[in-house]
């Protein structure tokens, strides 16, 4: 995707994220006492956005597509895609491939074994991943560092 179109993708979904909030604004004020929250007015973030936006949010849901999975922490998110992403067959080799080669200054990202790794995050027997790190570090690394290497399509991926 050129860099226009990702333009006017962030710009459609920018306004329909405000449009829905200000409709779910105006269906508190006509009928206050309702305690209703629809699927329809939860923020929906793509994952595809910056990773800073996430920071000082708390997932409940992961989209993928009109699917909807439960999640608690990022942590869990990150579990959700990695798994999906390892569970696809063309993209499988390629993680396998990145291990123990796709790392920062002081830690491997994902890696055969857990030795050396602060909080590792298994993902199969011999798939590791460190999820010790802050929302935004965790996202970029996920999304950037891994995924994109991967050629792992995230861009039906919505956060909630």
């Amino acid at each position: 995707m050129n860099t226009v179109e990702e333009i006017k993708k962030t710009q459609d979904y920018v306004v329909q994220t405000v449009n829905g909030m200000f409709d779910d604004l105006i269906r508190k004020a006509e009928n206050p006492n309702s305690e209703e929250k629809t699927a329809d007015t939860e923020l929906k973030i793509p994952l595809s956005t910056r990773p800073a936006v996430f920071v000082g949010t708390k997932p409940i849901a992961l989209l993928f597509g009109d699917e909807r999975i439960a999640v608690k922490s990022w942590r869990d998110v990150y579990r959700e895609i990695i798994t999906r992403c390892y569970e696809s067959p063309e993209h499988c080799e390629m993680l396998m491939y990145l291990r123990d080669k796709a790392h920062g200054k002081i830690r491997t990202f994902i890696s055969a074994s857990p030795v050396g790794m602060t909080r590792p995050l298994k993902i199969a027997d011999d798939v590791y991943c460190e999820v010790h790190y802050g929302t935004e570090t965790l996202m970029h690394i996920l999304v950037n560092q891994i995924l994109a290497p991967a050629r792992y399509d995230v861009s039906g991926i919505c956060v909630c």
